[in-house]
């Protein structure tokens, strides 16, 4: 908006060449021709922003560490500053520290889906080495009965379920992320109104610590979980048999 102000001016910028002579006047007459070249690249985003965009812009500058300003207003929180010591949450690689809010609140949304998925495949992991009545030839590792599992059920059991499993991811995607960085205006992370038996509870006090229990929960489970997956990949023997007999 700037450079279409100064190609505003450029008629005065013409008018002035004409009383100089020399390096001085092709100086002055390539004014307008650089004026008029950046008006025209400018002058659209100049319509959407208006004067009042153009001081925003220059008074109020991008707030620094405003992903971290963010991240410490939310809840989480609750081993980051005893272990980690951090003011805005465990984040070593600084990946939110100047990424938009809404980006955070994709991150935090991540963060708990990943973590419920977690905690079901922990124990899935656990509980399915020592009971598995659906499948009982599929023994051995996590991993083994996976494969197993994949063999006695056919491939298109597990190409079902993937399937599935993208159809839904499609359809949350759709109704919840602005392209694939933010979150929507008015989503609030990691809430889909699930709650077919009404455990959530009514005060805000008693909901924040089960918003914290569920959250710092599926942080560990989602270590647990690779944590099995790597023991037994180096030994090849299911994790549980160090506690019961098989």
């Amino acid at each position: 908006c700037i450079f279409a102000a100064a190609a505003s001016a450029s008629p005065s910028a013409r008018a002035l060449a004409r009383g100089v002579k020399g390096p001085a006047k092709a100086a002055a007459l390539n004014i307008p021709k650089l004026a008029d070249r950046l008006s025209l690249v400018s002058s659209s985003k100049c319509k959407r922003t208006g004067v009042g965009g153009i001081r925003a812009a220059m008074e109020s500058p991008e707030t620094p560490d405003r992903g971290w300003k963010h991240l410490d207003s939310m809840y989480g929180k609750v081993y980051d500053n005893m272990l980690f010591r951090e003011e805005n949450g465990w984040d070593p690689m600084g990946l939110a520290r100047n990424v938009d809010p809404a980006t955070v609140d994709r991150f935090r949304d991540s963060e708990l889906v990943h973590g419920r998925i977690g905690m079901l495949a922990i124990l899935g992991q656990l509980f399915g080495e020592v009971h598995h009545p659906l499948f009982p030839d599929a023994t051995g590792t996590a991993w083994e009965q996976y494969v197993a599992i994949g063999k006695v059920a056919g491939p298109m059991f597990l190409y079902g379920f993937m399937a599935h499993v993208h159809i839904q991811e499609a359809g949350r995607f759709a109704d919840r992320f602005d392209g694939i960085e933010k979150l929507k205006a008015g989503q609030e992370p990691g809430v889909y109104g699930w709650d077919p038996l009404g455990l959530a509870p009514k005060n805000d006090e008693d909901l924040l610590r089960l918003k914290n229990q569920e959250v710092n929960n599926g942080r560990l489970a989602m270590v647990a979980a690779l944590g099995v997956l790597a023991e037994e990949a180096r030994t090849g023997v299911p994790v549980m048999s160090k506690f019961v007999d098989l």
